[in-house]
């Protein structure tokens, strides 16, 4: 499932997480199975460490998608998102910022509490509720209450 960015394609979700050559994400690819199924164009952006901050940073402002997606499935992971998040909201990013996965899952009360630029965190399997979220945020409708979704209003229903 080879996805390539070209600049000025419409792109409804970006999806950012750990992916090194040879051993893709298999959550991410799960994530823009379901968006493809749904008829939403989406980006895979890989990020490794912060040498790939900017390369994402440039690739989601040209790309403009309602929804950025990060892959935070460990604290490592989650430095970097996070610093890819608060560089998006200074860049003037006005989509919305979600992550999901286990640490994402476990913290994420911590996560909208301490991390402002984040608007939502994804529990547990994401599918249906990125779908979901991406449908609300490109019609302009708040995604909360989204089941599977937490945000600053707090848990939605179970996915």
């Amino acid at each position: 499932m080879k996805n390539r960015f070209r600049p000025g394609s419409r792109v409804d979700v970006a999806l950012v997480g750990r992916e090194r050559w040879g051993d893709e994400n298999l959550s991410l690819r799960y994530l823009a199975s379901a968006l493809k199924r749904a008829g939403h164009r989406y980006v895979i952006l890989s990020m490794n460490g912060p040498q790939d901050m900017g390369k994402v940073t440039r690739s989601i402002l040209a790309a403009r998608p309602a929804v950025t997606g990060m892959a935070v499935s460990d604290s490592d992971a989650a430095i970097d998102s996070f610093a890819l998040a608060s560089m998006l909201r200074k860049e003037a990013y006005g989509g919305h910022i979600t992550c999901g996965g286990v640490f994402a899952t476990m913290a994420r009360f911590d996560i909208l509490k301490r991390h402002l630029e984040v608007d939502s965190v994804v529990r547990h399997d994401g599918e249906s509720t990125l779908v979901a979220m991406a449908a609300a945020c490109l019609a302009g409708r708040d995604p909360a209450g989204i089941p599977g979704l937490t945000t600053r209003s707090g848990d939605g229903e179970p996915a």
